[in-house]
């Protein structure tokens, strides 16, 4: 198995369905249990609003919605199928295709039509000087949701970054290429003084709310730790 895939490796044991990979709605506006004080209407129910913008959203993006949605992509392995620029092989009533993973996480659940199903998920051998890391922020154990999550696969050439897939999950509605990031550290050494400038570019045009900009600091922290692990 591939490194960045052992956190998990309880998928082996029984077929993960599209929700599992996409693992999309974590907000508790939207999972509101009906039988306590009611429905709540929002957005995504068919409502004419977001909650989370005024309410409750310390768990919500920092890098704005989806169609009127604050809700995060919050899915362990989306990412991680993002940073191994896997694709994902899907059949419906019209056939085959392959779609990318970073189209694949796209919307804020994803692009399957509602005749598909995932069939197959093919993910490139990464070199033999590639780096891989997951890490993920969250409160309790690593079943848990998180807070805010990280997938990289760097490709070393000694000591100087070759290639770089950085990808941030929990804090936006699909997972995060953090493209300035990857650009920041192509072609140097990561020291220190690097990581942190890629730190930054990685939360560049984060729009926090109102009660989570703490997740600003957490994802500059994860982009530091896995570029000097």
């Amino acid at each position: 198995m591939l490194p960045i895939l052992w956190p998990l490796r309880r998928f082996e044991t029984w077929a993960p369905s599209a929700e599992t990979y996409a693992k999309t709605y974590a907000c508790w506006y939207y999972r509101y249990p009906h039988n306590i004080g009611g429905r709540i209407q929002c957005y995504l129910k068919g409502g004419k609003k977001c909650y989370a913008l005024m309410g409750e959203n310390r768990y919500h993006s920092i890098f704005g919605g989806y169609k009127g949605c604050v809700a995060v992509n919050a899915s362990d392995i989306a990412i991680a199928l993002v940073a191994l620029n896997a694709k994902i092989k899907v059949a419906g009533s019209t056939g085959n295709r392959i779609i990318h993973a970073e189209e694949f996480f796209s919307s804020l659940r994803n692009i399957l039509k509602p005749d598909e199903v995932v069939t197959e998920i093919q993910i490139p051998q990464p070199s033999s000087t590639a780096k891989q890391v997951y890490l993920k922020f969250r409160l309790r154990e690593a079943i848990d949701f998180p807070i805010v999550s990280i997938a990289s696969v760097i490709d070393m050439d000694g000591e100087v970054c070759k290639d770089a897939r950085i990808v941030l999950g929990a804090i936006a509605p699909t997972p995060i290429r953090a493209e300035k990031a990857e650009q920041m550290i192509k072609g140097k050494v990561i020291d220190v003084a690097v990581a942190e400038k890629a730190a930054d570019a990685a939360v560049e045009g984060a729009v926090p709310l109102g009660m989570n900009a703490y997740k600003v600091e957490i994802a500059k922290a994860l982009v530091k730790r896995v570029l000097l692990s």
